[in-house]
């Protein structure tokens, strides 16, 4: 059988099967895959909206931003001189040691034992430093001492003072010797350079 001999009717059925057989290949094959562009495109178009809408807000809040900042470095300016500067925590701890062993010295103090440590604040730059200190003085040396490291330059806070009598056979004549446990806290600025 030829397609000649098919006749007319035949022939618009054959082409009507074909072309059904044809939309639905193209249904089943063409629309899963258009579906996953279109899903794509909405992925693509909605990520590109957010971005824009997340960099207008940016420049909205970046004159705050930058008024929060100079604030922040204003007040930074301000407390710098009171920090101690080191490149490193061992040699912000040691400026802070003799720091304290230069105030005992003026205060006729003597340092028995110091043990100095550096504990991590809220940034690698900033260390708050720990110094737990014993010694020995009497009375007017002790006042001394605590009033030098209330005036001091550095920021230092005194966490406790303990006193006890270090010898109670003195003679009257002689003042009464202490024994000082004092534990200070001060703040260091690490600048990883030679300040």
């Amino acid at each position: 059988m030829t397609l000649q001999s098919v006749s007319t009717r035949d022939r618009r059925v054959i082409q009507a099967g074909i072309g059904i057989i044809l939309a639905l290949f193209a249904a089943f094959r063409a629309g899963p895959a258009w579906w996953r562009w279109r899903t794509t495109a909405v992925d693509e178009a909605t990520e590109v909206g957010s971005r824009a809408a997340s960099e207008r807000n940016a420049l909205t809040i970046f004159p705050v931003a930058v008024d929060t900042l100079e604030a922040r470095n204003a007040r930074f300016a301000s407390i710098g001189p009171l920090l101690a500067v080191a490149t490193d925590s061992a040699k912000a701890i040691v400026a802070m040691s003799d720091f304290l062993a230069d105030a005992a010295r003026s205060a006729t103090i003597r340092l028995d034992s110091v043990r100095a440590s550096a504990a991590s604040a809220t940034t690698q730059r900033l260390k708050r430093l720990v110094i737990d200190a014993r010694a020995t003085g009497d009375i007017n040396g002790l006042a001394s001492l605590l009033n030098i490291l209330e005036r001091s330059p550095k920021l230092v806070v005194i966490r406790r003072v303990r006193v006890d009598p270090s010898n109670i056979d003195n003679p009257p004549d002689q003042p009464e010797l202490l024994a000082i446990q004092l534990k200070l806290e001060g703040l260091a600025l690490i600048t990883g350079r030679a300040p």
